[in-house]
């Protein structure tokens, strides 16, 4: 190797570097890297501009001291031809910090849904909803929860008056995707204030470390949740309306049961509304057809109404 490309190699080295402890946080070194992927280049030249190098002396000689070893020289690069490998490197590095990220948050998922605690709401419809309110009040500002919110409120509305449970299925990049906080609340939300089931609906078969691997996963509703609770709980819940995301995830009915005392009847008092209506019809034409003189049959059709 001559001792221009030793020199070369030294510099794209110590950006690599640089790159590394700005993604850990280092200011000065987020200053750099920022510096060096938004030069100007004009012909045969790459440079940076003075104005952005800062105004304070001595972080301003700190940050041209590590342009330097990156192999900027006056405001200018040494070798132009290099800067299209520092972009190349940056990006690299981002993509592999995105896996590593992708990898850890899958991780504490796992953890999360394995070790929450059992929903310790269930029976305390009133608890349950001042937790759920908090939620809102602590979250819904960011735009992150709205899918979910969305998709929650979706499911609360559907198993409203329906004696079989509500399955709700969305990938879990829906809890992944916006931070460990938000998913740690989310997680908390689901499964120990709402009380609701979990179960894996399909996997693709990348191995269990692949970071870009994708799961959905199907929710049921606590069985021991009423429908006035239900009714309760959209109350607290923001207006679907106003939320700026659509629902996550895909709504079905499933097979599963719920107490029938749980329920509310009036679900059945509409079916039964249609004989109602037929009986009135079948009334209307007798007293067309007898003139309202038959006053047992108009009796017996006026208590059909009433079943």
């Amino acid at each position: 190797m001559s001792t221009v490309d030793a020199e070369r190699a030294s510099y794209l080295a110590f950006f690599t570097d640089l790159c590394n402890k700005a993604h850990n946080g280092d200011e000065t070194a987020s200053k750099v890297v920022s510096l060096i992927v938004t030069a100007t280049r004009e012909a045969d030249r790459v440079f940076i501009h003075d104005r952005d190098l800062g105004t304070v002396g001595s972080v301003r000689e700190t940050v041209q001291n590590l342009l330097e070893h990156v192999g900027v020289f006056a405001n200018e690069f040494r070798y132009p031809e290099d800067w299209p490998r520092y972009l190349d490197t940056k990006r690299s590095l981002r993509a592999e910090w995105h896996r590593e990220t992708q990898h850890m948050l899958r991780a504490e998922l796992d953890r999360l849904l394995l070790s929450s605690p059992d929903p310790i709401f269930d029976g305390r419809p009133e608890t349950r909803r001042e937790a759920v309110r908090r939620f809102v009040a602590t979250y819904s500002k960011a735009i992150g929860t709205h899918p979910l919110l969305s998709g929650l409120i979706r499911t609360l509305e559907m198993q409203n008056r329906e004696p079989t449970l509500v399955a709700w299925t969305f990938l879990d990049d829906v809890l992944i995707q916006n931070g460990p906080e938000l998913m740690k609340a989310m997680v908390h939300l689901l499964i120990t204030v709402m009380g609701m089931t979990h179960s894996v609906a399909s996997k693709q078969d990348l191995g269990a470390n692949d970071p870009t691997r994708e799961t959905a996963r199907t929710w049921y509703l606590s069985t021991t949740m009423s429908d006035h609770e239900i009714r309760e709980l959209l109350i607290v819940l923001p207006d679907r309306k106003k939320l700026t995301a659509r629902a996550t995830g895909d709504l079905q009915i499933s097979g599963r049961k719920r107490p029938a005392e749980l329920v509310d009847p009036r679900k059945t008092r509409k079916r039964q509304g249609f004989w109602a209506w037929l009986a009135g019809l079948f009334r209307g034409l007798m007293k067309a057809l007898f003139g309202g003189k038959d006053k047992d049959t108009k009796g017996r059709y006026d208590s059909m109404e009433e079943v």
